[in-house]
Parts: C-alpha cells; structure tokens; sequence
C-alpha cells in the first residue's frame, strides 16, 4: 500500500539485547529496524567502538538501520545545563549514524513543555542550534508527540517552516500519538469530527515531509479528560490502521512502516530507569511485536 514499503521495529521493543533481538528479526523476516538502546545502552552514549561491532552483526543478518531513534530533544528547553548537554550529544549521534548507514537521527521538541509561555521560541532556537551542529547529508526527524512542542504532523511542518524548511529537517509520523493530545482531541469531538478525521485532513496538506512511519495504535485519550490513553494493539485502538495505510499510497508516501508496540505483557514491569526518564526501552516484548507484525502484514496483503 505504501511505495517503499519496509515493515522494521524499534530493536529494543522486542528485546534490549541486540543479539536476541536479531535471533527474533530473523526469525519473523524483518529486515529492518530503529535503534533507541543497543544492549540497554541509550544511541546517543554508545561508543564508536561498540557501535562497530553492532552494526557488523546487524549488517551480517541483513538487518538494515531506519534511523537512530534517539532521545535528542527530550529535555527542559528553560534548562541551560539539559540544551547544553544536548547539544553535546550530536557529534556522537552523527558519528554512530555513518557507522550504522543511516543518515535520520530522531529529534524531539522539547519535553514536556507545551503549554509554558515562550516555548515555541526556545524551541525554534534549539532545533535551530542542532541543525547547525549537522553535516548536510544528515537528517533530523521530529516525531509528533503529546508531551513535546510539535504534538502533531501539522506542527512540525509548522517548526519547517520556522527553520526555513531546512531540507535537513522533516516528519517522523506517529498517529497513534494523536490519541495522547487530550486538549485538541477535545476539541474535536465537541466539533464533530473524530481523529481519523483530524490525521487524513494534515496527511492531505503534509504527506511530503514524511520520512518514517511509527506504528502503533491507543485508546481511551481523545474523547474526554477522564479517560487516560494507553497504547494497545496495532488493530485495537482508535487510529484506523487500514484507512491511514490507503491515504499514505493514494499521496505516494514513501517511507519504512516502523513498529512501536510499547505496551507491556502480562507481568511485566517498567524499569526505574524508564520511570524516570521515559525512553521506551523497558516495553520490549516480543509476543506484542509478533502480534503487531501480524496486523501490519495482513494489511498490506488484503
């Protein structure tokens, strides 16, 4: 359905251990993948040396890269010390990024700061100053997300133009983001119209800046504020996976379809660490990559 279309997955949504989780991309014939942590260690702190010696065992398997999911961005833009050390992080995130053949390194706008006065501005610039901190080869994703500055498709292309539209900048797409944007989803059920609505109408006006494709699906967050989203399966929750995937070939969409199941088994708990600085790793379960894998095939084949 959608032109180039590689099914991949955040490698440490089924397993933080790189080995084990290429045994499982075998496996299930997946033949590419993101990268948040290799071996519990988050992207942007992996040394080149190791580096080298995952993307040796990736390439081995036939394992392609997507984009390094990093968690670049995921601060308090007031804080000094958090941009500064942020902004540190970009040689090295360049760097892995050659070593692991893939020019898209994930950007985040900002943590937790949507509705504080003057954020757009501090967000303007801090994109501004990691762009030029970037070789001109190199890409940065902003993916849409409830708790950043850019909760939507439409306002990142809004922080494109707001960079000049900087070709080195575009859009990781994730509709099942939207769920978690309470204040808008709001809005529009008191306006009539639901969030599929909402996704196909910016995909209309802003399908081009799409560069990947995150895939995963909620529930329970965008009809009223007393209900709490939560992720669930691909085909359970409220994005119409059928109907996006239709949009996105009617526009010519071309980019990897990337799985993000991030729920948990039966069991299961979060990390510490994942309490503390919500990165996505303590989620890996390979049943619920399985059963997501499943549902996006048998869209793609119907």
């Amino acid at each position: 359905m959608v032109k180039d279309c590689k099914i991949g997955i955040i490698s440490d949504e089924v397993f933080w251990l790189l080995d084990k989780f290429i045994d499982w991309a075998q496996k299930n014939e997946v033949k590419n993948c993101e990268l948040r942590t290799v071996n519990g260690q988050y992207i942007q702190e992996l040394s080149p040396s190791m580096a080298k010696q995952s993307a040796l065992l990736l390439r081995k398997a036939g394992i392609t890269v997507n984009a390094l999911a990093a968690g670049l961005g995921k601060c308090d833009l007031a804080n000094s010390e958090q941009v500064d050390k942020h902004l540190k992080m970009v040689p090295r995130l360049v760097e892995n990024a050659r070593i692991f053949g893939t020019n898209k390194i994930r950007l985040f706008a900002g943590w937790r700061c949507r509705d504080i006065p003057g954020t757009w501005d501090g967000i303007v610039a801090f994109c501004g100053r990691v762009l030029a901190e970037l070789p001109d080869d190199m890409m940065f994703l902003v993916e849409n997300e409830a708790a950043t500055g850019c909760a939507s498709l439409s306002d990142v292309a809004v922080l494109c133009l707001s960079l000049k539209n900087d070709v080195r900048i575009a859009s990781l797409f994730d509709p099942g983001n939207y769920v978690y944007d309470t204040g808008t989803m709001n809005v529009l059920f008191r306006m009539g119209y639901g969030i599929n609505d909402l996704i196909e109408a910016e995909l209309k006006k802003y399908s081009r800046l799409i560069k990947i494709v995150h895939c995963k699906n909620a529930t329970g967050g965008s009809l009223m504020t007393s209900r709490t989203a939560r992720t669930v399966g691909l085909g359970d929750g409220e994005i119409d996976y059928r109907r996006l995937l239709k949009k996105l070939e009617s526009l010519e969409v071309i980019a990897p379809l990337d799985l993000e199941p991030h729920r948990l088994e039966a069991g299961q708990q979060l990390s510490e660490r994942t309490r503390a600085t919500p990165g996505g790793e303590g989620y890996g379960s390979p049943v619920n990559a399985e059963h997501d894998l499943n549902v996006i095939r048998s869209i793609l084949t119907a």
